[in-house]
Protein backbone atom coordinates (compact mmCIF):
# COMPACT_ATOMS: atom_id res chain seq x y z
CA UNK A 1 0.00 0.00 0.00
CA UNK A 2 1.36 3.99 -1.12
CA UNK A 3 1.69 6.27 1.98
CA UNK A 4 -0.82 8.54 -0.08
CA UNK A 5 -3.41 5.77 0.14
CA UNK A 6 -2.11 5.35 3.90
CA UNK A 7 -2.47 8.82 5.12
CA UNK A 8 -6.18 9.32 3.24
CA UNK A 9 -7.71 9.84 7.33
CA UNK A 10 -5.58 12.35 8.22
CA UNK A 11 -5.15 14.15 4.59
CA UNK A 12 -6.87 17.60 5.48
CA UNK A 13 -4.35 17.57 8.20
CA UNK A 14 -1.37 17.22 6.54
CA UNK A 15 -2.30 19.61 3.78
CA UNK A 16 -2.61 22.06 7.27
CA UNK A 17 1.01 20.72 8.22
CA UNK A 18 2.28 21.99 5.14
CA UNK A 19 0.57 25.48 5.27
CA UNK A 20 2.05 25.61 9.02
CA UNK A 21 5.41 24.67 8.25
CA UNK A 22 5.79 27.39 5.19
CA UNK A 23 4.17 30.12 7.75
CA UNK A 24 6.34 28.92 10.14
CA UNK A 25 9.57 31.44 9.16
CA UNK A 26 7.36 34.33 7.83
CA UNK A 27 8.79 36.58 10.33
CA UNK A 28 12.37 35.66 10.30
CA UNK A 29 15.42 37.23 8.54
CA UNK A 30 16.05 37.03 5.46
CA UNK A 31 18.90 33.69 5.79
CA UNK A 32 17.04 32.03 8.02
CA UNK A 33 13.32 32.23 6.55
CA UNK A 34 15.53 31.46 3.34
CA UNK A 35 17.72 27.94 4.45
CA UNK A 36 14.74 27.00 7.17
CA UNK A 37 12.32 26.78 4.25
CA UNK A 38 14.70 25.00 2.16
CA UNK A 39 15.55 22.44 4.58
CA UNK A 40 11.76 21.53 6.12
CA UNK A 41 9.71 22.28 2.99
CA UNK A 42 11.35 19.62 1.20
CA UNK A 43 9.57 16.89 -0.13
CA UNK A 44 9.86 13.66 2.48
CA UNK A 45 7.33 11.02 3.77
CA UNK A 46 6.46 13.12 7.08
CA UNK A 47 5.98 9.84 9.65
CA UNK A 48 6.74 11.45 12.86
CA UNK A 49 4.02 14.19 12.06
CA UNK A 50 1.55 11.88 10.29
CA UNK A 51 1.60 10.08 13.67
CA UNK A 52 1.27 12.80 15.49
CA UNK A 53 -1.66 13.37 13.93
CA UNK A 54 -3.33 9.53 13.91
CA UNK A 55 -2.59 9.49 17.51
CA UNK A 56 -4.40 12.78 17.97
CA UNK A 57 -7.50 11.25 16.47
CA UNK A 58 -7.58 8.56 18.40
CA UNK A 59 -9.12 10.62 21.77
CA UNK A 60 -10.82 12.54 19.17
CA UNK A 61 -8.55 15.21 18.33
CA UNK A 62 -8.02 18.89 18.49
CA UNK A 63 -6.85 19.69 15.36
CA UNK A 64 -5.22 22.98 14.94
CA UNK A 65 -3.45 22.20 18.21
CA UNK A 66 -2.54 18.81 16.74
CA UNK A 67 -1.27 20.21 13.36
CA UNK A 68 0.92 22.71 15.24
CA UNK A 69 2.39 20.02 17.50
CA UNK A 70 3.05 17.80 14.91
CA UNK A 71 4.91 20.66 12.84
CA UNK A 72 7.19 21.15 16.02
CA UNK A 73 8.14 17.72 15.71
CA UNK A 74 9.07 17.83 11.78
CA UNK A 75 11.19 20.80 12.73
CA UNK A 76 12.77 19.01 15.79
CA UNK A 77 13.61 16.07 13.10
CA UNK A 78 14.64 18.49 10.33
CA UNK A 79 17.36 20.14 13.14
CA UNK A 80 18.65 16.70 13.76
CA UNK A 81 19.43 16.14 10.02
CA UNK A 82 21.16 19.06 9.75
CA UNK A 83 23.61 18.92 12.41
CA UNK A 84 23.76 14.73 11.49
CA UNK A 85 25.01 16.14 7.48
CA UNK A 86 27.32 18.09 9.28
CA UNK A 87 29.10 15.68 11.74
CA UNK A 88 29.12 12.74 8.81
CA UNK A 89 30.01 15.76 5.90
CA UNK A 90 27.13 14.27 4.15
CA UNK A 91 26.46 16.70 0.63
CA UNK A 92 23.19 14.92 -0.04
CA UNK A 93 19.96 14.79 1.60
CA UNK A 94 16.83 13.42 0.23
CA UNK A 95 18.69 13.66 -3.18
CA UNK A 96 19.20 17.53 -2.88
CA UNK A 97 21.93 19.13 -1.58
CA UNK A 98 22.38 19.00 1.90
CA UNK A 99 22.45 22.48 3.92
CA UNK A 100 26.01 21.76 4.84
CA UNK A 101 26.83 21.68 0.88
CA UNK A 102 24.58 24.72 0.16
CA UNK A 103 26.02 27.02 3.01
CA UNK A 104 28.94 25.44 4.78
CA UNK A 105 29.08 23.80 8.11
CA UNK A 106 29.05 27.04 10.39
CA UNK A 107 25.59 28.09 9.27
CA UNK A 108 24.32 24.52 9.10
CA UNK A 109 24.86 24.47 12.83
CA UNK A 110 23.26 27.64 13.09
CA UNK A 111 20.30 26.91 11.25
CA UNK A 112 19.43 23.60 13.15
CA UNK A 113 20.36 25.37 16.48
CA UNK A 114 17.42 27.87 15.08
CA UNK A 115 15.33 25.30 14.27
CA UNK A 116 15.60 23.66 17.28
CA UNK A 117 14.50 26.68 18.64
CA UNK A 118 11.59 27.54 16.45
CA UNK A 119 10.00 23.93 17.27
CA UNK A 120 10.09 24.92 21.19
CA UNK A 121 8.83 28.32 20.67
CA UNK A 122 5.98 26.77 18.79
CA UNK A 123 5.05 24.39 21.47
CA UNK A 124 5.13 26.33 24.19
CA UNK A 125 2.70 28.42 22.31
CA UNK A 126 0.13 25.52 22.62
CA UNK A 127 -0.22 25.96 26.18
CA UNK A 128 0.18 22.62 27.01
CA UNK A 129 3.25 22.66 30.01
CA UNK A 130 3.80 18.53 30.31
CA UNK A 131 3.14 17.89 26.10
CA UNK A 132 6.01 20.29 25.91
CA UNK A 133 8.33 19.06 29.03
CA UNK A 134 8.10 15.47 27.36
CA UNK A 135 9.41 16.94 24.36
CA UNK A 136 12.30 18.73 25.73
CA UNK A 137 13.77 15.24 27.55
CA UNK A 138 13.36 13.98 24.49
CA UNK A 139 15.55 16.31 22.61
CA UNK A 140 18.32 15.80 25.55
CA UNK A 141 17.75 12.09 25.00
CA UNK A 142 18.22 12.22 20.99
CA UNK A 143 21.43 14.16 22.16
CA UNK A 144 22.57 11.82 24.54
CA UNK A 145 22.07 9.49 21.72
CA UNK A 146 23.72 10.81 19.20
CA UNK A 147 26.96 11.82 21.10
CA UNK A 148 26.98 8.09 22.80
CA UNK A 149 27.11 6.77 19.26
CA UNK A 150 29.67 8.44 17.66
CA UNK A 151 32.32 7.88 20.91
CA UNK A 152 31.00 4.15 20.61
CA UNK A 153 32.38 4.10 16.40
CA UNK A 154 35.34 6.18 17.51
CA UNK A 155 36.44 3.60 19.72
CA UNK A 156 35.32 0.74 17.76
CA UNK A 157 33.41 -0.37 20.55
CA UNK A 158 29.50 -1.17 19.78
CA UNK A 159 27.89 -4.18 20.72
CA UNK A 160 25.06 -5.19 19.86
CA UNK A 161 23.05 -4.33 22.99
CA UNK A 162 24.68 -0.98 22.45
CA UNK A 163 23.21 -0.50 19.42
CA UNK A 164 19.58 -1.20 19.98
CA UNK A 165 19.99 0.90 22.64
CA UNK A 166 21.44 4.15 20.70
CA UNK A 167 19.11 3.55 18.05
CA UNK A 168 16.71 3.65 21.04
CA UNK A 169 18.12 7.04 22.11
CA UNK A 170 18.57 8.93 19.16
CA UNK A 171 15.54 8.09 16.96
CA UNK A 172 12.56 6.12 18.72
CA UNK A 173 12.59 8.36 21.61
CA UNK A 174 11.07 11.04 18.79
CA UNK A 175 8.51 8.55 17.62
CA UNK A 176 7.27 7.44 20.95
CA UNK A 177 7.11 11.17 22.03
CA UNK A 178 5.40 12.25 18.93
CA UNK A 179 2.42 9.55 19.54
CA UNK A 180 2.21 9.83 23.11
CA UNK A 181 2.21 13.76 22.23
CA UNK A 182 -0.56 13.23 20.04
CA UNK A 183 -2.21 11.21 21.79
CA UNK A 184 -2.56 13.33 25.03
CA UNK A 185 -3.19 16.49 22.57
CA UNK A 186 -6.35 14.49 21.00
CA UNK A 187 -7.63 13.87 25.01
CA UNK A 188 -6.97 9.98 24.50
CA UNK A 189 -6.78 8.23 27.76
CA UNK A 190 -3.93 7.40 29.48
CA UNK A 191 -3.91 3.93 28.50
CA UNK A 192 -4.12 4.51 25.24
CA UNK A 193 -1.28 7.31 25.22
CA UNK A 194 0.86 4.58 26.93
CA UNK A 195 -0.12 1.96 24.11
CA UNK A 196 0.41 4.63 21.14
CA UNK A 197 4.23 5.70 22.65
CA UNK A 198 4.69 2.11 22.89
CA UNK A 199 3.92 1.68 19.91
CA UNK A 200 5.68 4.79 18.53
CA UNK A 201 8.96 3.28 20.19
CA UNK A 202 8.48 0.03 18.43
CA UNK A 203 8.14 1.62 15.03
CA UNK A 204 10.76 4.05 15.20
CA UNK A 205 13.09 0.88 15.86
CA UNK A 206 11.74 -0.86 12.60
CA UNK A 207 12.18 2.58 11.18
CA UNK A 208 15.96 2.96 11.89
CA UNK A 209 16.60 -1.15 11.81
CA UNK A 210 15.59 -1.04 8.38
CA UNK A 211 17.03 2.15 7.63
CA UNK A 212 20.35 0.58 8.77
CA UNK A 213 19.66 -2.82 6.68
CA UNK A 214 19.06 -0.13 3.43
CA UNK A 215 22.26 1.59 3.93
CA UNK A 216 24.37 -1.12 4.16
CA UNK A 217 23.93 -1.57 0.86
CA UNK A 218 25.74 1.24 0.05
CA UNK A 219 28.13 0.83 2.41
CA UNK A 220 27.10 4.19 4.19
CA UNK A 221 27.01 2.81 7.39
CA UNK A 222 28.93 1.85 10.20
CA UNK A 223 26.63 1.08 13.43
CA UNK A 224 24.14 -1.39 11.40
CA UNK A 225 27.49 -3.61 11.19
CA UNK A 226 27.31 -4.84 14.25
CA UNK A 227 24.09 -7.21 13.40
CA UNK A 228 24.60 -7.16 9.96
CA UNK A 229 22.19 -7.33 7.40
CA UNK A 230 20.31 -10.67 8.35
CA UNK A 231 20.54 -9.24 11.97
CA UNK A 232 19.01 -5.90 10.97
CA UNK A 233 16.17 -7.90 9.50
CA UNK A 234 15.10 -10.23 12.35
CA UNK A 235 15.35 -7.35 15.08
CA UNK A 236 13.16 -5.03 12.82
CA UNK A 237 10.68 -8.19 13.02
CA UNK A 238 10.86 -8.36 16.08
CA UNK A 239 9.98 -4.95 17.34
CA UNK A 240 6.82 -4.81 14.39
CA UNK A 241 5.38 -7.59 16.17
CA UNK A 242 6.11 -5.27 19.53
CA UNK A 243 4.27 -2.41 17.82
CA UNK A 244 1.19 -4.59 16.75
CA UNK A 245 1.09 -5.91 20.03
CA UNK A 246 0.33 -2.29 21.71
CA UNK A 247 -2.13 -1.34 19.25
CA UNK A 248 -3.94 -4.24 20.61
CA UNK A 249 -5.22 -1.71 22.85
CA UNK A 250 -6.75 0.30 20.62
CA UNK A 251 -10.10 0.39 19.47
CA UNK A 252 -10.28 -0.87 15.72
CA UNK A 253 -10.85 1.96 13.48
CA UNK A 254 -9.70 3.07 10.33
CA UNK A 255 -6.78 5.48 12.27
CA UNK A 256 -5.52 1.82 13.55
CA UNK A 257 -5.74 0.17 10.42
CA UNK A 258 -3.80 2.76 9.25
CA UNK A 259 -1.39 2.69 11.86
CA UNK A 260 -0.86 -1.25 11.10
CA UNK A 261 -0.69 -0.42 7.08
CA UNK A 262 2.19 2.39 8.11
CA UNK A 263 4.25 -0.34 10.08
CA UNK A 264 3.94 -2.65 7.11
CA UNK A 265 5.36 -0.11 5.00
CA UNK A 266 8.12 0.49 6.88
CA UNK A 267 9.07 -3.14 7.21
CA UNK A 268 8.67 -3.91 3.95
CA UNK A 269 11.29 -1.85 2.97
CA UNK A 270 13.88 -4.87 4.03
CA UNK A 271 11.90 -7.53 3.03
Amino acid sequence: MRLKEIYKPIESGLRALEAVLSRAFSKNGREASKISRFAVCAPGKRLRPALVLFSSRVGGGRKRKSVDLAAAIEIIHTATLIHDDVIDRSCLRRGKLSVRAKWGSGMAVLSGDFLFSRAFELMTGLGEQKITQNLLKTAITMCEGELAGHAAVKRSSLSKNGYLALISRKTASLFAAGCESGALMGNASAAKARALKDYGHNFGMVFQLTDDYLDMDGGRNETGRVLGKAGLKKEAEKYAKLARLALKKIKHSKIKSALEDLLDFVLKRAV
